[in-house]
C-alpha cells in the first residue's frame, strides 16, 4: 500500500516579535521675529515685526560622563635649569548622547 500526496505543501507563517532601537525626538518651540512690510496712504514703506512661533523636532539627548586625557605642562628643576615635562591627567567631562527607546514589532516569518 502506497500513500500519495496530492497538491502543494502548505507554507506556515509564524508571528515573530522583534525588538529594535529607535531614536527619540522631542519638540522644541521657539519664537522668531519676522519682518512685515506695510505701506501707508502715501506709499511710504514701513517695517514692523510680528512674532511667529516655530516648532521643530530635535534629537533628545542625555548627559553622560566621558573620560578624556588632558595634557599638563610641568617644569622640573635640573642641572641646566628648568626643563618642561608634559604629563597627562584624566578628566571626566559631560557629553550629550542621543536617547534611544526599545520598540517591538511583529513580523511574519
Amino acid at each position: 500500500k502506497h500513500t500519495i500526496f496530492v497538491g502543494r505543501p502548505q507554507m506556515v507563517s509564524v508571528d515573530v516579535e522583534v525588538n529594535y532601537e529607535e531614536q527619540v525626538f522631542e519638540t522644541v518651540t521657539r519664537e522668531i521675529q519676522v519682518p512685515k512690510m506695510t505701506y501707508d496712504q502715501n506709499q511710504v514703506p514701513h517695517v514692523s515685526y510680528e512674532t511667529v512661533t516655530q516648532q521643530y523636532q530635535v534629537p533628545k539627548t542625555e548627559m553622560t560622563l566621558r573620560t578624556v586625557q588632558v595634557p599638563k605642562m610641568t617644569y622640573e628643576n635640573g642641572p641646566n635649569g628648568q626643563t618642561p615635562k608634559v604629563t597627562f591627567e584624566q578628566v571626566e567631562i559631560q557629553v550629550p548622547r542621543p536617547v534611544y527607546q526599545t520598540k517591538t514589532k511583529t513580523v511574519k516569518e
